[in-house]
């Protein structure tokens, strides 16, 4: 039992303070009307430096022996002022009913009251107390007093990170055969020192009012002092304003440490808060579990269909194991959806880790939108990185984009992933990741000019004629032809190397990169000791800021124009026009490196309409490129054989050398890719199926309204101080005010939305993922693991060291190890 704990009291008492409002709730059902409009009265009478004309510091026996308070609500509320004053800590220790549960008695006493009891020995005194109460219990309807004792839950909310991991890793002190030695954690120091000060007042038949029967003053400690104060227990409470801040804040990633140094910085100082940073964490945790009532993956299943009920084309999907835990899980909202249909040609999956507390990988789908922005497509969380789970993910975001399928794909080197998709999308080209490649080429070969030839086979812009020449070369000249992972990969070149990827459409895309800063972004937030129901609405407040970066862009595509070069300027003056900035950029770049090459021949066919120009560098006429002009065809004016414009989207500096000779103006029709084009984007219809907003939510938009006022009011009155005096007339009569609105935050019953699952989804297990390793990975960690200790780091036996180790030294010799 906690020495400053409570032992006669209501849950959660260990939040005291001072405020008139904090005994509202626990003593709501214990009178009628009449009597709670009595008790606020005479609580409005109570001086917090005053009673009765009198100093509290100054108050005897004498002062109070008799005295009458209208509640037990206006004696807690009096021995809260007095502790305060006098500089110690006050806990409840006995409420008294009678036989028609009327509270006849009340008792408050220092904390310090009583002594610990021993371990393994039961409270005589609590024994009397019981067998006294099932007397009162059976005795007839009576007027004898019946005392009501109540347990307090002693069990730390918040724990250390050693305790953190030993639960994740399975571990619990005394488990196995290492129960023998374990150690029992250190005992919390004492505090009780069997101080006799308290007060006591009884309840009065006649009058209904209660009187005090008893007020000791003498303690057998010293009181604390002004700068202690703080530290008291009964005097620190985190009040609802401050959890609606703190809450607010950790909705934007603040985390609960930094919430607690702007109130800090707020008050004033640590002093002036009224509550310790160990306080709110126990606050937040207690939040956080009646969010969970039913558990964590029921609570996420929940937010799901509560953005589900706001979002007409909201989609998620879950799955779960034969143990009714949580599965795979996959999302997207509407905007996702939107977006997919206008720029899901070319899609990117990838996976991370370390973003909740049950080590589930966060997959992403994603592409490039129209200013070569990254966009979200969906999210899932996996239960594991097999291809069942992939080819479950793959299907549903297929299914939630109704059936619509990318035409390239890219992905890392994951085999399980790959497989998914290649069964699920045969049609779309698949692509490995060209950072990955050459991440791998450098871990495999050790030449650093090897190594330079290879990553420029994965890039080079050439002919698969010409790739396969320069490949050959590079492998007999560094003698690679037994090496087996450089064989590997030639078997797979359809896959990595640039020259095979030629004329079909990648968005200028060759890597997961975008995946990767799309991680880095959603990660920004969470970590991977947090529950599932805070890391979705993090991400969610992650995915609205990338998104409205996104707007912005709109923005200025459609309300500036980019700076027009001298060079072919009415062609850039309409590749402005028509296209984002971003691409602009692109084009511009493409149009200003014509000047490099010239055409040095032209074949005129007759026959077909066309005109085939031989291009070539200048400076380098050993490269040549062939570009056909045709002349009939709107939708195909021009083709050129690296076929850069069919990957990328763009035209380039090969069709603009043509152009230029040919000397046009105007830029083909054929030359515009309409997904770079600055209308690519739909407009969105209204995500909102409704106009019903949640309480909750409601209640946080009031909130931050009225703080954004008040704010604008409190600045502009820290000024003078004629306006400060004012103001805070004003809202010190706002607060008393406001102490009569009627609280509904408990009385609200739980927000249900139709479509939920019928069964409480239970919370997923830790998953094992690829880069977790075995505990028992070796023989030596198993030896080790035995119960004769830590093993030699030699021989790996236990019982013994590497200085001590007989094997070590026989192998030297004699010699010392």
């Amino acid at each position: 039992m906690d020495e400053s704990g409570m032992r006669f009291s209501e849950p959660n008492y260990h939040g005291w303070s001072v405020d008139e409002d904090d005994f509202s709730d626990e003593y709501e059902e214990l009178f009628s009307d009449e009597e709670a409009s009595q008790s606020a009265n005479m609580d409005e009478n109570l001086d917090c430096l005053h009673f009765n004309g009198k100093k509290y510091e100054d108050l005897r026996s004498s002062d109070m022996i008799g005295v009458e308070f209208s509640s037990i609500k206006a004696v807690d509320t009096f021995y809260a002022y007095y502790s305060l004053a006098m500089g110690f800590s006050f806990r409840k220790e006995k409420l008294c009913r009678n036989a028609a549960r009327v509270v006849v008695r009340r008792q408050l006493v220092c904390s310090k009251e009583g002594e610990r009891k021993k371990r393994g020995k039961p409270d005589p005194s609590f024994a009397s107390e019981i067998i006294s109460c099932a007397q009162n219990l059976s005795e007839p309807h009576g007027t004898k007093p019946v005392c009501k004792r109540k347990t307090v839950n002693q069990k730390p909310i918040v724990e250390d990170a050693d305790t953190r991991s030993m639960k994740r890793s399975g571990k619990q002190f005394g488990d196995g055969e290492h129960e023998k030695k374990r150690q029992r954690p250190p005992q919390r120091n004492i505090t009780r020192g069997n101080c006799q000060a308290r007060i006591t007042a009884r309840r009065c038949k006649e009058s209904g009012v209660f009187r005090v029967v008893q007020f000791i003053t003498e303690h057998n400690h010293d009181l604390a002092t002004t700068e202690f104060v703080p530290f008291l227990r009964s005097h620190r409470k985190v009040r609802d304003h401050d959890v609606a801040q703190v809450t607010a804040l950790k909705k934007v990633s603040v985390g609960t440490c930094r919430a607690y140094e702007l109130l800090v910085h707020q008050a004033g100082g640590h002093e002036f808060v009224g509550f310790l940073i160990k306080d709110l964490y126990n606050k937040m945790d207690s939040e956080r579990k009646e969010l969970m009532v039913d558990g964590d993956a029921q609570s996420t299943i929940s937010f799901m269909n509560l953005k589900a009920s706001k979002e007409a084309e909201f989609f998620c999907l879950f799955s779960v194991d034969a143990e009714g835990r949580l599965g795979n899980m996959f999302w997207r909202d509407t905007k996702s959806l939107a977006d997919y249909n206008n720029f899901g040609d070319v899609l990117i999956i990838d996976s991370t880790y370390k973003t909740n507390i049950y080590d589930k990988p966060l997959a992403v789908f994603v592409g490039a939108n129209n200013h070569r922005a990254t966009v979200l497509f969906g999210c899932a969380l996996l239960a594991d990185e097999s291809e069942d789970t992939y080819n479950w993910v793959v299907t549903a975001f297929l299914t939630s984009m109704k059936g619509k399928k990318p035409i390239s794909v890219l992905t890392d080197g994951d085999e399980a992933l790959r497989n998914a998709v290649v069964n699920l999308i045969p049609e779309a080209r698949h692509r490995l990741c060209a950072w990955h490649i050459a991440k791998n080429v450098v871990k495999n070969v050790r030449d650093a000019d090897v190594q330079r030839d290879f990553c420029h086979l994965i890039f080079a812009g050439l002919g698969v004629d010409e790739w396969e020449k320069s490949w050959h070369y590079m492998v007999t000249m560094n003698g690679l032809q037994d090496n087996k992972w450089v064989a590997a990969m030639y078997n797979k070149r359809e896959r990595w190397a640039e020259a095979f990827f030629r004329n079909h459409f990648f968005g200028g895309m060759c890597t997961t990169q975008r995946c990767e800063a799309m991680h880095r972004n959603l990660k920004g937030g969470v970590g991977r000791y947090m529950r599932l129901c805070e890391v979705l609405p993090r991400m969610d407040k992650t995915i609205e800021r990338i998104r409205f970066n996104g707007l912005n862009d709109d923005f200025k595509s459609m309300n500036s124009h980019p700076v027009i070069g001298s060079h072919m300027r009415c062609i850039q003056q309409q590749v402005s026009a028509r296209f984002t900035h971003d691409v602009f950029l692109l084009i511009k770049d493409q149009n200003l490196f014509e000047s490099k090459f010239l055409v040095a021949d032209r074949v005129r066919y007759e026959n077909q309409g066309s005109t085939l120009h031989l291009v070539t560098q200048y400076g380098k006429p050993e490269r040549t490129w062939h570009v056909t002009h045709y002349q009939g065809k709107p939708n195909l004016s021009f083709v050129c054989s690296c076929h850069l414009f069919e990957s990328d989207g763009i035209p380039y500096c090969h069709i603009f050398t043509v152009m230029k000779t040919m000397n046009m103006t105007t830029l083909p029709e054929s030359l515009v890719n309409q997904r770079w084009i600055k209308q690519a984007c739909t407009k969105n219809t209204s995500t909102l199926s409704s106009g019903i907003m949640p309480a909750k939510d409601l209640q946080l938009a009031r909130y931050g309204q009225m703080m954004g006022d008040c704010a604008q009011i409190c600045h502009s009155a820290s000024f003078s101080d004629e306006a400060y005096e004012e103001i805070t007339h004003c809202l010190s009569r706002l607060m008393v005010r406001s102490k009569t609105f009627k609280r509904c935050k408990d009385s609200q019953p739980p927000e249900t939305v139709d479509g939920l699952h019928p069964n409480v989804i239970r919370d997923p297990n830790v998953c094992k993922t690829k880069g977790t390793h075995s505990r028992h990975s070796t023989s030596v960690e198993v030896e080790r693991d035995q119960p004769g200790g830590r093993g030699c780091g030699f021989c790996s036996r236990p019982g013994h060291n590497v200085r001590t180790c007989a094997l070590l030294a026989a192998q030297n010799g004699g010699g010392k190890g």
